[in-house]
């Protein structure tokens, strides 16, 4: 048996490891119930999950020059007149933006790719123990978050294009969330100059663009231009963090969306089925057309 493998990459801020865990525990439930409609008893370690912390890498610089800017902010009057926490939200999301962007001078735009690929590595390592390169690939679904869909955009592009994807492993899913990745084709000018967006590798991967449209941070991806609109199965726009909305007013009109997708049931569902149904099709080939019909009933959900 060869898992399905699941990377997970954190956006802006100062996050810790298990910044995902509200999220992989529902993503691990909608897996082991989607395969337990066809196998009795789901086998332990069939989805293999593991988190991509690269805050660390620029929150040391931060905190270096946040102090010098604001060395006095000890009591509540100057933590109010500076608008304290807005600001140092402010800091860090500029400044993580800022230090990963590749330019001639000093960046992390490597060293934060760097911790994106000791994670993939590893699963490349584990797939190779369980013989996955004798078979065929283990296959690898992506879920990024905000900037960390960037992040993964690049890293994956730019291993794949360099001849250095590791060969146990095939790209299968990208799951984006909150993504900014719209934006950041700018960086070639007009949209239609952007670099070719990538592709999955599994026949049946989708990239799956999901946004709140509340969050002011996250965009549909499809629209960008020609390449994106191919490239990009669906953007998924739901109502991120439902419990977190305790006012009706707060249903069309709540900013902090953005950082709910770690709490949201129909972002677990899209991540845990569609990696079920990769895992069904990969260790049991016997379900043949029944797992056809599974496959068309969730493109045409997902697309809803």
């Amino acid at each position: 048996m060869i898992p399905h493998y699941v990377l997970i990459i954190h956006g802006i801020g100062e996050e810790k490891a298990g910044f995902s865990e509200p999220l992989l525990e529902k993503i691990t439930a909608v897996f082991q119930s989607t395969v337990g409609r066809f196998s009795p008893q789901p086998p332990q370690g069939a989805i293999d999950i593991k988190e991509v912390v690269w805050s660390g890498v620029t929150q040391a610089d931060q905190r270096k020059l946040w102090g010098r800017l604001f060395p006095n902010l000890g009591n509540w009057i100057s933590r109010v007149r500076y608008w304290a926490l807005l600001r140092k939200y402010v800091v860090d999301y500029i400044g993580d933006m800022i230090a990963y962007v590749e330019t001639p001078g000093v960046n992390k735009y490597r060293d934060i790719h760097q911790k994106f690929f000791q994670v993939m590595d590893q699963f490349a390592q584990d797939a190779g123990r369980h013989g996955a390169l004798a078979q065929k690939p283990a296959l690898l679904t992506v879920v990024a978050h905000s900037l960390g869909s960037v992040i993964a955009a690049d890293a994956i592009y730019n291993r794949i294009e360099s001849g250095t994807w590791p060969a146990q492993l095939q790209l299968a899913n990208l799951i984006t969330l909150g993504s900014p990745l719209a934006l950041y084709t700018l960086r070639f000018g007009d949209p239609d100059n952007s670099v070719r967006p990538i592709t999955m590798q599994d026949p049946d991967g989708l990239w799956i663009n999901i946004y709140d449209p509340q969050d002011i941070v996250g965009h549909p991806l499809k629209l960008v231009n020609q390449q994106y609109n191919q490239a990009v199965y669906t953007d998924k726009a739901i109502n991120a963090g439902q419990g977190w909305k305790f006012w009706q007013w707060l249903e069309q009109a709540y900013p902090g969306s953005h950082m709910l997708y770690w709490e949201d049931e129909t972002v677990a569902e899209i991540i845990g089925r569609k990696a079920a149904l990769d895992w069904l099709r990969e260790n049991q080939p016997e379900l043949g057309p029944r797992l056809i019909k599974q496959y068309d009933d969730y493109n045409e959900w997902v697309k809803r």
